[in-house]
C-alpha cells in the first residue's frame, strides 16, 4: 500500500510558496475595505470615546511623524547591527553539522509548545486498517494545535451566540469588565505557557536536580488543571477590580491626610478621580451581553424552545457570562458629587 506521505509532502511546497501567499495578498486589501465600510479602529472607554466616534491624533502630521520616526529608529538599529555585530562566524565553526548540537538546546517560542505537547503525551498507539497510528505524535502535532487555533477562530461567534448580542462594538471592554471572557483568555495563556515550559522539562530537571519523569507528570497535570485555576483566579481578580472602581467613583482617591473636627470626629481627605479615569468607569457603553428572550412558562409548563438541550445550554452559559459584568454607576443630576477635598467622617474619637 502506498504511503500517503508521498502524495501530501510534495504538494505542500506549492501550498507554502504560492497558495497561502496569494490568499494573504488578497486578504490585505479586503481588510482595508472592511475597516472603512463595516468596522473602525477600536478603542478603550475614556473621555470622548463612544461607539460611534474615534478619538486620537490626526493622520498628518502626528501619525506620519511618529511612523517615520519609528522607521528611522528601526533602520538605524538594523544598520548598526549589520555593521558591528557578529552572527555565526562560519569560517571558525566549519560546515553545518546537524549532529553537533549543544546539550539543552530548545526550540523557539512558536514551536516550543508543540515540543512540550510531544514530551508530555503518553506513548499511545493504535492499529487501524493495516496502519499503526501513533497517538503520541498525532495528538500533539494535530489535535492540540487544532483545538487551540479552532478555538481562537470560533470563540467570537460562540460568544455572540451565548450573549445574544449581534451588535458591532467599536468600544472595547476593559478586561475587568467582562470576567468570564478574561478568565477564558487567561486559561488559554496558561495552557500555552504550560506546554511551552514542558518543552524544556529536561533543562528544568537538570537545573533543579529533580527526576525527569517528575517534571513530565507535573506538566501533564498543569496543562489540565492550570487553565481551570487560572480562570477562577482571574475571574475573582476582575470582580475585585470592578468593586475597587466603584469605590473610587463613590469616594475618590485616598490622600492619607486625616482631619479632626471640633466635635472630635476624624475624617480622611479624599480627592476626585481625574476626568479621564472617571469616564472609563462611568461613561455609557453597549452591554457585552443581554438576557436571552426565553418564552415564559404557560400554565407551569415550559415552552418547547426553552426545553430543548440546546436552549438550556445556551441559557446556562448566558447566565454565567452575565453573572459579574461591570455595573456602570448611574450619575443622576441630583446626586451629590464629590468635591475636591471632600471628606468622609468616621465615628467620634474616644477620649
Amino acid at each position: 500500500m502506498a504511503d500517503p506521505g508521498t502524495d501530501i509532502v510534495p504538494r505542500l511546497y506549492v501550498v507554502h510558496v504560492l497558495l497561502i501567499p496569494g490568499i494573504l495578498a488578497a486578504l490585505i486589501p479586503l481588510h482595508a475595505v472592511v475597516l472603512t465600510w463595516r468596522q473602525t479602529h477600536t478603542q478603550f472607554p475614556g473621555k470622548g470615546s463612544t461607539n460611534t466616534t474615534v478619538r486620537g491624533y490626526p493622520f498628518f502630521p502626528v501619525f506620519v511623524a511618529k511612523t517615520t520616526s519609528l522607521f528611522l529608529w528601526v533602520l538605524g538599529v538594523t544598520v548598526l547591527l549589520a555593521a558591528f555585530v557578529q552572527i555565526n562566524p562560519v569560517w571558525l565553526f566549519g560546515p553545518y553539522d546537524p549532529g553537533a548540537i549543544s546539550a539543552g538546546s530548545q526550540p523557539d517560542w512558536y514551536m516550543g509548545w508543540l515540543e512540550g505537547a510531544l514530551r508530555i503525551m503518553p506513548a499511545w498507539e493504535v492499529s487501524a486498517w493495516g496502519h499503526t497510528v501513533t497517538l503520541s505524535v498525532l495528538v500533539p502535532a494535530l489535535v492540540v494545535p487544532g483545538l487551540l487555533f479552532t478555538g481562537l477562530a470560533v470563540y467570537p461567534f460562540l460568544e455572540r451566540w451565548v450573549t445574544g448580542d449581534p451588535q458591532i462594538h467599536h468600544l472595547l471592554d476593559r478586561p475587568r469588565d467582562v470576567p468570564a471572557r478574561t478568565g477564558i483568555g487567561m486559561g488559554g495563556v496558561v495552557f500555552y505557557g504550560a506546554l511551552w515550559a514542558a518543552g524544556g522539562n529536561d533543562v528544568v530537571a537538570d537545573r533543579f536536580d529533580v527526576p525527569l519523569y517528575w517534571t513530565t507528570w507535573f506538566f501533564r497535570f498543569l496543562v489540565v488543571l492550570g487553565p481551570v485555576l487560572a480562570y477562577v483566579v482571574t475571574y475573582r481578580i476582575c470582580v475585585g477590580l470592578q468593586r475597587r472602581d466603584l469605590a473610587l467613583v463613590e469616594h475618590g482617591l485616598e490622600t492619607g491626610v486625616i482631619r479632626r473636627s471640633p466635635e472630635g470626629r476624624y475624617s480622611e481627605v479624599e480627592r476626585r478621580l481625574p476626568a479621564e479615569r472617571t469616564a472609563a468607569i462611568t461613561d455609557p457603553r453597549p452591554a457585552p451581553a443581554v438576557p436571552l428572550d426565553v418564552p415564559a412558562e404557560a400554565g407551569g409548563v415550559e415552552s418547547p424552545q426553552a426545553r430543548s438541550p440546546k436552549a438550556r445550554i445556551r441559557a446556562a452559559l448566558n447566565r454565567r457570562f452575565r453573572a459579574d459584568l461591570a455595573v456602570v454607576p448611574r450619575t443622576a443630576p441630583d446626586a451629590p458629587e464629590l468635591e475636591e477635598g471632600a471628606s468622609i467622617e468616621t465615628a467620634p474619637a474616644s477620649r
